[in-house]
Order: C-alpha cells, then structure tokens, then sequence
C-alpha cells in the first residue's frame, strides 16, 4: 500500500461500491474462488496498519476526492524517490563531532546504542582515553555506552589494540597484587605472585637472586628492591636504605612517597 511505505498507519478509505466495502469490513464473506486470495492479500495489508476506517459515498463525491489523493500519493512518493537518489549518489554521512560530511563508509556505528561518527574521530577519542588510563565510551554527549576493542577494530591501528589490550589486562589485576618495575625507560607490569612462583620454579641453570628482597624485572632483567620498589640498592639493607632515602629531600621526597603508597606506575622518561 502506497500509504504504509509512506510512513502512514491511519488510513480513512473511501468507496462506491457496497459489495466492496461491506467484504472489507468483514460485514460479508468472500465466496467467489477467485477473489479469495486477492481478498487475503488486501486483508494483510489492513492488518499492517494502525486504524482504517471505511466511508461508503457515492460515486460523484468521491471522484474529486480520489483525484486529489492520487495526485498526493504520486508527489509524496517522488520525493522520496528522489532523496533515496540523491543520497545514494552523495553517499555522505554528516559527523557531529568534526562538522563535517564523511562518506559512509568511513563512518562507524557503535552497535549497542547506534551513534555514529567518523573513523578519524573516533580513532582521535579512543586514543586519548587510553592515553589518560580510560576505558574508552561512546564520545555522544550523556552517553555511557563502552567500546570494545573487537569493535573498533576497523579505525585502530595495531598499536592502539595493543596498548588497549593491556590497559583491560591491567585493569582486571587486583591493585594489592600489581607491581610496576621501577628502573626508568621500563615500568613494566608484574605480579607480586607471578614473581613469587618465578622464584619458585627458578632452577640451578638460570639462579635467580638470593637476597632478601631482590627481584629481578621478567622485561629489562633488571634487578630491584621488592620491598623498597626501587631499583636495587646494592651493599645496603632495605633500612639502610630507607635511612638514607631522605637524601630525596623536599617536593621529591614528598611526590616519591605519594607515589609508592598509591603505586603510581613510572612514566617513561
């Protein structure tokens, strides 16, 4: 029906014929074999509207009226033709983000609320979320929809994924069981049991460092103070050590010891 693909669900339908229009109601049935299934075929589609409601007038009244309402149909349904056309042919989608008018194909949909924009935008915000330690969202504005990395995978680089996944790695390790290696240009993430059963199942062919509290990092190989979180103070005891720490005196002392008692992981120099 011309009225359904318009987007129209109440339908007033005017006749002259009172066979018609009382078979259409359902006022009498049916019987002749070859008009059944035309019959079921205009009763499906008066089912997929909202509301009909049927007017029987004369002929003469309804001429006028059913020349208005063809003519009606035939410009509602050019139109739409015609938009179908034309975005067809320009094939670009407007970002709200860059105010710009992207083709679609470079337009991404997040699937579980359906916003949209541009790769480049999206790459642009994934990347700076994940600069800043977030789990990245859906960048529309009241929206809390999170992304996924198998779903950004189109926009990202390798890098990113790479930098993502291990964001979620570190995200799902407890925070009493990190431990950030604490040499600079390193930082790498460990476990406080991964190390305890690398000691464990460390053998006689590769020995692993005997002093109390010595470790060594599983990505530099190079060793540090479990219990000081600093890079091995070789000669001195860990109270040795913290004897001599206060010679990081003032803002340093003070940003040193925020740091290791919110274990803030190094950044690379």
């Amino acid at each position: 029906m011309a009225a359904y693909d318009l987007g129209i669900r109440n339908v007033t339908g005017y006749g002259d014929c009172a066979q018609v229009y009382n078979q259409v109601i359902g006022r009498w049935n049916v019987r002749q074999r070859k008009l059944v299934k035309l019959h079921q075929d205009v009763v499906d589609q008066i089912n997929k509207l909202d509301n009909l409601f049927m007017v029987l007038a004369p002929r003469c009244d309804n001429r006028v009226a059913l020349t208005l309402a063809r003519e009606a149909i035939a410009s509602q349904l050019n139109k739409k033709i015609e938009y179908h056309n034309q975005r067809d042919k320009s094939r670009e989608e407007y970002c709200i983000i860059c105010s710009e008018d992207i083709d679609v194909t470079q337009m991404h949909e997040i699937m579980t609320c359906l916003h949209r924009f541009c790769f480049s935008c999206m790459a642009q915000h994934v990347e700076v979320k994940l600069t800043h330690g977030c789990v990245p969202s859906c960048p529309h504005e009241g929206c809390n929809t999170k992304l996924t990395v198998d779903g950004c995978m189109k926009f990202l680089s390798s890098k990113w994924v790479e930098v993502w996944t291990k964001r979620l790695e570190e995200a799902a390790i407890p925070e009493s069981n990190k431990l950030y290696c604490p040499h600079p240009n390193c930082s790498a993430l460990m476990t406080l049991s991964g190390i305890d059963r690398t000691r464990q199942a460390c053998s006689s062919s590769h020995p692993f460092p005997t002093a109390i509290g010595c470790t060594e990092c599983h990505h530099c190989h190079k060793l540090f103070c479990i219990e000081c979180r600093v890079p091995w103070h070789q000669g001195m005891s860990c109270q040795e050590y913290q004897r001599r720490a206060p010679l990081l005196h003032g803002v340093d002392a003070k940003l040193h010891l925020l740091a290791k008692n919110n274990r803030w992981r190094h950044c690379h120099s």
